[in-house]
């Protein structure tokens, strides 16, 4: 199947289940846009947009402000002028500004926020090199970006899975609830690259922050805080590579724990394994 008929596939399987379980969310979403429409509304970005995006907003052009339950558990999809109000975010110069904040990027990368959960934001990852799809990254209330999807197509069809395999169902209150153990099968099969990406970044976190015992405190700190971000992008998707590393390494730690890093590391290890339910 042809990315664009994957994601209108997912698309309309998520409405369908609305329509049978949240059906007074349905007559939130506006109508799409015409292509030459989407163009003219983008046409001052300086990134190429992939092809997904287009389709998204050819399909339904988000939804009204009153729907905070639209794609997922607490997701707004923004309609394509507020999205545009983050464009700025994208030909921002960080290497000339004085200001204290700046636009949130991933790995360099601006990003374009589409989705809207709580106060965080799901976002495009825009680089010159997506060409087809473009990762998505999750910014929480302070601007980290982790990475979540391997784009808009993946995320879709996730929310489908996710929906029809029951990991989302309601609880006895009538509010939408995830079963993590069923996510996490769906996460996995949809979005391989991600994973692929957060495994490289823990293991070359491993390798600097945990045997490299020569790190000055800001060369630590920068390595901590990519493995930190690698550790919070594979939580969801509980990938057995990722936990078979750290439950072999984690012996090795307990034995070497001979300086306030090893303990930290350790510690923060044995967390994350007993997060996924693996220690």
């Amino acid at each position: 199947m042809e990315e664009s008929s994957k994601l209108l596939n997912s698309l309309e399987r998520i409405l369908l289940w609305m329509s049978k379980y949240l059906p007074e969310y349905v007559k939130y979403f506006q109508t799409g846009l015409s292509q030459p429409e989407i163009q003219a509304a983008v046409e001052d970005i300086q990134y190429s947009l992939p092809n997904d995006f287009y389709e998204l907003y050819q399909w339904h052009n988000g939804t009204l402000d009153e729907c905070t339950q639209s794609l997922g558990p607490v997701f707004y999809f923004l309609p394509l002028n507020q999205v545009l109000e983050f464009k700025n975010w994208l030909s921002w110069d960080i290497s000339k500004t004085d200001r204290v904040w700046v636009p949130p990027r991933y790995l360099g990368n601006p990003v374009l926020p589409f989705v809207k959960s709580n106060c965080e934001y799901y976002s495009l990852v825009l680089s010159r090199n997506y060409r087809d799809q473009a990762h998505i990254v999750l910014l929480d209330e302070v601007s980290d970006a982790i990475l979540k999807y391997d784009s808009i197509t993946s995320m879709m069809e996730s929310i489908a899975d996710c929906f029809e395999t029951e990991a989302y169902y309601f609880n006895e209150e009538g509010f939408v609830e995830e079963n993590e153990h069923l996510s996490a099968e769906v996460l996995r099969d949809r979005n391989p690259k991600v994973i692929a990406e957060a495994i490289d970044r823990l293991r070359r976190g491993i390798e600097i922050c945990v045997f490299d015992q020569t790190l000055d405190q800001e060369s630590y700190l920068s390595c901590d805080k990519s493995l930190m971000h690698a550790l919070e992008t594979l939580k969801p998707f509980r990938p057995p590579k990722a936990i078979q590393i750290l439950q072999e390494l984690l012996p090795q730690l307990e034995e070497s724990k001979s300086s306030e890093r090893d303990v930290y590391i350790y510690g923060i290890f044995h967390q994350w394994l007993g997060d996924v339910g693996a220690r």
